[in-house]
């Protein structure tokens, strides 16, 4: 129980940094915030040219047929 407390306590604290911008947390966060996006962003891509390509061999296989 004592575990939960203490990590209850430091997520708080965590929170009340970001939000009252101690230690220059929000700098931290706010780049952290822009690398977890180019990294959903890049995730993206690539998920379209997946799916661009399995389009292209469906109807690759359509016109040998």
């Amino acid at each position: 129980m004592k575990k939960l407390w203490l990590v209850l306590l430091v997520v708080v604290f965590a929170v009340l940094a970001v939000m009252f911008d101690w230690f220059g947390s929000r700098d931290v966060a706010q780049s952290g915030v822009e690398a977890t996006q180019g990294a959903v962003d890049k995730i993206q891509e690539t998920g379209d040219a997946i799916s661009q390509t399995i389009q292209q061999l469906n109807e690759t296989k359509k016109e040998a047929n």
